[in-house]
């Protein structure tokens, strides 16, 4: 979100209570006496930006990502809807603000697919983010973890240089 007006910026945090739905606010204000000199008495801009999150917030969300934001979006809300058969990845639906048009924040509900290693990626329905293929990032991870696995049966067998190269590249 933008955030450091002229004004200065207020952070206010703070739980949802019971029914409340979880949300993030963008308020612009003005204040005086930011200036002085010539520009005395003239307005400056502070924005306040206000988040409810519920209690158990952080146990919900580091399922998801680690500090709460997945492609530029903060993750305010998730409900877990669907693990894939193969345990590859989780889908949840979850309600998100991103960065809106100038000093606004923009709330939305999106679907997260959750992959193995970390991976998280957001999608506009829920449908896409089932249909997803498996990101280029996992991939990658799991060929390193698999040539790891490699790499120590061959070290726990003794296996010579020669072999192990030829073993290696049949992977």
């Amino acid at each position: 979100m933008n955030h450091g007006a002229p004004g200065g910026t207020d952070w206010d945090i703070d739980y949802t209570v019971e029914g409340e739905t979880p949300r993030y606010d963008l308020q612009c204000e003005r204040v005086y006496g930011v200036y002085k000199g010539a520009h005395k008495g003239r307005a400056a801009n502070l924005d306040v930006h206000t988040i409810r999150v519920k209690r158990h917030w952080l146990s919900q969300v580091k399922r998801i990502a680690q500090y709460g934001v997945v492609e530029e979006c903060l993750i305010l809300d998730a409900e877990y809807l669907v693990g894939v058969a193969d345990d590859t990845r989780v889908i949840y639906r979850v309600l998100i603000a991103r960065k809106g048009r100038g000093y606004s924040a923009a709330v939305e509900t999106r679907y997260a697919s959750c992959w193995l290693y970390g991976v998280t990626r957001l999608h506009a329905t829920e449908r896409a983010a089932l249909s997803e293929g498996v990101p280029d990032e996992v991939r990658r991870r799991e060929i390193a973890a698999r040539q790891k696995e490699i790499q120590r049966a061959l070290e726990e067998t003794n296996i010579d240089a020669r072999d192990a190269e030829a073993f290696a590249s049949l992977t």
